[in-house]
């Protein structure tokens, strides 16, 4: 499943709303073409509730909380070492059952709606 989600703003900029695109459910639903650049990949992980975890949510794990990053192509986040990018797929200690469920984290935001959660220590930006 490729799932993305797309950032909705009104005429200011301002935070509206989520489209959900991609192949969803065996069948393809279309982006809406006109803020493909806020759009967000789900990154094939959902948190301890079983919510989806995608591109610039914010999350909760081992008592830490971060934003989940691209970088090099791999998901992860910047952990207190602005310098140390943590790719999800290298952590021996997170445990992914077979529907993606983990169990460690908790999804408690996101970016845009919760911009108050996101953590003062921050990577390259990349």
């Amino acid at each position: 499943m490729i799932e993305f989600r797309e950032r909705l703003t009104d005429q200011w900029d301002q935070f509206k709303g989520w489209h959900y695109w991609g192949f969803i459910n065996d069948s393809f639903i279309a982006p809406t073409y006109t803020n493909l650049i806020y759009s967000e990949q789900f990154t094939g992980i959902k948190d301890k509730n079983g919510v989806k975890l995608f591109h610039k949510d914010i999350f909760k794990a081992f008592g830490k909380v971060a934003v989940i990053e691209k970088h090099n192509g791999a998901f992860g986040y910047w952990p207190d070492i602005p310098w140390k990018f943590l790719p999800f797929a290298s952590h021996d200690f997170l445990r992914i059952d077979e529907n993606g469920k983990c169990n460690q984290i908790e999804k408690i935001g996101n970016v845009y709606e919760n911009p108050d959660l996101i953590p003062e220590v921050k990577g390259d930006g990349n």
